[in-house]
């Protein structure tokens, strides 16, 4: 992959589409307390009615018939996931890990709006950067609303504001049931979105992390080791390249010190190391920062590419890591980075990586194209 596709295809996956607006602030509403010694239900957590409301946008309406609801107590947000079509027990598990786009392949529910696809939605109540104290007051949220293929196949829209007007009842907790009443419009460029959404249900939290594997001193190689799935990968050499104009460094990680001839095909893209093809990749993305200030938090990324034979996989990974030396041509820097990651989608390596590196003093070459 060319680095100057990677760089569109990165702006395109992390920007983000939507508006924001602001609106007069509501009085708040009053969660209800939950009475003495209340245990949480045990009925089923996927809320299904015909009543759950509506969303119009472009002329269509989209009437919701299940909603899963999460609450993430990291991110401080309440989400209501809303659909069509009842989620089978897998399906609640995606859910719950943040994976939302349970409506791919599944039947349209209203084939005169959409012929050929199956619409859902999100709402999102945020106490981000708030005190733990303002979770379930409205007065003190924001809201997001996420519309995925409601105007049309494959559109997205979001409506991102600093107040809500509803009401919401209930404890915001794993197993406790509560209600939300939210009707409000908004929009941008002439296109009006309505909604007029009453949910109910039991909330769910995200399941636990899974744990990093338990390595020995001998599985980890001189800088450091990568794992995935069942594949545990030890690095023992590195190398660094970088474009004059590229926004990104890719670091390739080796079973073996590099060689001249290494180096020479790395920057050249020709680098193999021949049929078996054991070897990592890491893209660094920093943001419009650059690589001389700490990016922001939303911007530390790290992408993994790896390659054993014929399997293979590809993932971006949101965690800490630190970096040292400069990443001009000519350069030298380092990378400190150790995390464990979920990956959206399967591949044929396995979905959990971890990753514990420490690499110093790589020149950065430069890359040259083909």
């Amino acid at each position: 992959m060319k680095t100057s596709s990677l760089v569109c295809a990165l702006a395109l996956g992390l920007g983000a589409l939507g508006c924001e607006e602001r609106v007069k602030q509501a009085p708040p509403g009053t969660p209800a307390a939950p009475s003495p010694g209340a245990k949480a239900a045990p009925a089923n957590p996927v809320q299904a009615r015909a009543g759950l409301g509506t969303i119009r946008e472009a002329g269509k309406t989209f009437r919701p018939t299940h909603s899963v609801i999460v609450w993430n107590e990291a991110e401080q947000e309440l989400s209501f996931y809303l659909y069509p079509f009842a989620p089978s027990e897998p399906e609640l598990e995606q859910v719950r890990r943040g994976q939302s786009f349970i409506s791919f392949n599944k039947s349209s529910p209203d084939p005169r709006q959409w012929p050929d696809h199956c619409p859902s939605a999100t709402y999102v109540l945020s106490w981000a950067r708030k005190p733990k104290e303002a979770i379930g007051d409205l007065s003190k949220a924001r809201y997001l609303l996420h519309l995925h293929g409601i105007s049309k196949k494959n559109a997205n829209m979001s409506i991102n504001r600093l107040s809500v007007e509803g009401e919401l009842r209930g404890k915001i907790a794993e197993g406790q049931q509560i209600q939300l009443r939210v009707k409000d419009r908004g929009g941008f460029s002439g296109s009006t979105i309505e909604w007029d959404l009453a949910l109910a249900g039991q909330v769910l939290v995200p399941p636990p992390p899974p744990e990093a594997p338990v390595l020995s001193p001998d599985q980890k190689g001189k800088l450091g080791v990568v794992t995935f799935g069942e594949v545990v990968f030890k690095v023992e050499g590195a190398l660094a390249k970088r474009g004059p104009k590229d926004q990104l460094v890719q670091v390739l990680l080796l079973p073996r010190a590099p060689t001249a001839e290494d180096a020479s095909a790395y920057q050249a893209g020709k680098f193999s190391l021949g049929q078996d093809q054991r070897y990592f990749e890491i893209y660094l993305f920093c943001g419009k920062e650059g690589f001389g200030s700490p990016p922001k938090s939303s911007q530390r990324k790290l992408i993994f590419k790896g390659s054993l034979g014929s399997r293979s996989s590809f993932f971006m990974s949101k965690g800490e890591f630190s970096l040292s030396g400069g990443f001009d041509l000519g350069e030298t820097c380092g990378l400190k980075a150790k995390g464990l990651e979920v990956s959206s989608f399967s591949s044929s390596m396995g979905k959990i990586a971890s990753w514990e590196l420490n690499l110093e003093g790589l020149e950065v070459l430069e890359a040259k194209s083909n």
